[in-house]
């Protein structure tokens, strides 16, 4: 009876994970970054401008432009009143 051998080719790292530039890495996975950019739908409170009262509604949003905006807004306010942030 003979014994069989199986050969394993080795792994080449490299191939499998190639390095990225910083630009790229942020491209290719946003996420790590700003948060999800897959569209949500949740309740949240809104101004209903007709009414001028607050009323809950289902708004469809992407959480990683909301960040984006959320992050310009209070970058703003600290470079106003001079804080760091």
């Amino acid at each position: 009876m003979a014994i069989l051998r199986t050969y394993r080719k080795p792994r080449r790292t490299y191939g499998l994970h190639s390095p990225l530039t910083e630009l790229e890495h942020i491209l290719l996975r946003p996420d790590t970054y700003i948060g999800t950019v897959e569209k949500l739908t949740q309740p949240m409170f809104v101004l209903n401008s007709e009414t001028n009262r607050i009323v809950q509604k289902e708004i469809s949003f992407t959480p990683g432009l909301y960040k984006i905006f959320d992050e310009i807004l209070v970058s703003g306010m600290a470079g106003l009143l001079g804080l760091k942030v």
